[in-house]
């Protein structure tokens, strides 16, 4: 059997760009713990076999985490690198690289895979729910076994919904299925992050933090009446600092949706193609000590265990306290006995 492997889910190559300018170890704080301990970025936000899949024969496959870091992590990484370097004008490839990076960050980290794999588990117990609600059913599959397997059981349709709906028995969570869902979401999502606006905030004067959750979404106070509906929010910025002195930040760029929309009106559905998948001007600022520390703040409660920075800061023990506020995944119950999948925001509840 192979042995076990550390695979990281905050790729250790990003995690260099938050290293002290001297390369000593970053500063790693822990949510609830008024301490930190000190840790290099090879040493951090990684667990035994995460990618892992287990085979027939017991033995386990590593070839999603080989994936990882060669489809997703290095060319990212490389795009990330040219950025950090100050040089903003990449091609719609190298924007697409980076783009599909950001997408997976955000779905491989555990407290995403958790919160997908609560999702899935409600809906298969919903479905399982109906299925033994529905008269005769069980009746039938116990039948079924009977005359597969030849031989009498003395347990009955009654008991086995009596030990499912008094949680005696239930459904085991398959942890490949987070991993399913994270490949299914991440060519649909990093498409949208392809097309945001993106700006890079460059800061001199402070530093900025990184956690376990780096791929971040902050929603706008604006018109709170109105619920929020995940990426289609004209109110979000996708936030991601990319080292210790530059964030990215990716808004919505209606001008170029306004344009894309028009062309599709006229016919013009090559042009508004191409025009689609061309890479929007990446624009940059730079942002002062203040607004770094409230850049922070969000990042900091954005975070499920752990935010990693360059030097040791006082203020983050006080901000790391209480539950992490970062999205989840939900499944409501609807009337009719339907049921609705959608993306919950505990900062800004609609």
């Amino acid at each position: 059997m192979a042995e076990p492997k550390q695979h990281h889910f905050v790729t250790k190559a990003y995690l260099e760009g938050f290293a002290p300018e001297d390369g000593s170890r970053l500063f790693v704080y822990t949510r609830n713990k008024p301490s930190f301990f000190r840790a290099h970025p090879d040493k951090i936000a990684k667990i035994h076999n995460y990618y892992s899949q287990k085979r027939p024969d017991g033995t386990v496959d590593n070839k999603l985490e080989l994936l990882l870091a060669t489809q997703v992590e290095d060319p990212g990484i490389a795009v990330l690198r040219r950025l950090n370097a100050g040089h903003y004008n990449i091609s719609g490839s190298a924007r697409g690289r980076l783009a599909f990076l950001m997408a997976i960050q955000e779905y491989r980290v555990p407290w995403m895979r958790q919160t997908m794999e609560d999702m899935m588990k409600a809906v298969q117990e919903r479905i399982m729910t109906s299925m033994i609600d529905r008269p005769g059913f069980l009746e039938e599959r116990i039948n079924e076994m009977k005359a597969e397997e030849g031989r009498e059981t003395n347990v009955t349709a009654d008991d086995l919904r009596h030990c499912f709906r008094t949680g005696q028995i239930g459904l085991a969570p398959n942890p490949g299925s987070s991993l399913w869902a994270m490949g299914a979401v991440a060519e649909k999502v990093a498409e949208i992050y392809f097309g945001l606006r993106w700006t890079i905030l460059e800061s001199k004067a402070a530093s900025f933090v990184t956690s376990d959750c780096p791929v971040h979404r902050f929603y706008s106070h604006a018109a709170p009446e109105r619920p929020y509906v995940g990426l289609a929010d004209d109110r979000i910025q996708v936030r991601f600092p990319i080292s210790r002195r530059r964030m990215l930040v990716a808004e919505h760029d209606f001008k170029r949706m306004d344009m894309w929309h028009k062309l599709m009106e006229r016919g013009l559905d090559r042009l508004a193609a191409r025009r689609k998948a061309a890479a929007s001007e990446i624009r940059s600022r730079e942002v002062e000590a203040a607004e770094v520390k409230e850049l922070n703040a969000h990042t900091i409660s954005m975070a499920s265990r752990v935010v990693m920075s360059p030097e040791e800061m006082p203020e983050i023990p006080a901000l790391f306290q209480g539950e992490c506020q970062n999205i989840r995944q939900v499944v409501d119950d609807l009337p009719g006995g339907l049921i609705r999948m959608q993306t919950v925001y505990p900062e800004r509840k609609g």
